[in-house]
């Protein structure tokens, strides 16, 4: 209520200062509700991002230790000694005319 001289009273001075935070209360929480969520968004995509970049990493990863493993395979002992026994079969079956089986 208005005194005589039109100005506000302490009460209206204090409903309007109460109004007024509560409008900045509510316009505080959902810009920061917006900023959460866009945070929370930022973040899913971030990590949708890294998922794939180790997903991909990691198929190069094997794609390239199998084509190691293709391309430049050592001999195992075995396969050694399998090729230095036939070599020496052979050399043999030379030496002496006969047959290696």
């Amino acid at each position: 209520m208005a005194d005589n001289n039109n100005e506000p009273t302490l009460a209206d001075k204090a409903a309007a200062a109460v109004n007024d935070a509560g409008a900045k209360f509510e316009q505080a929480k959902n810009d920061l509700g917006q900023q959460m969520t866009d945070a929370k968004d930022s973040l899913a995509q971030q990590m949708d991002s890294a998922k794939a970049s180790v997903s991909q990493t990691t198929n190069d990863a094997r794609n390239y230790v199998a084509d190691q493993i293709k391309g430049e395979k050592e001999p195992t002992l075995g396969e050694k000694v399998g090729a230095f026994t036939d070599s020496a079969v052979d050399k043999f079956s030379e030496m002496t005319g006969g047959k290696k089986d």
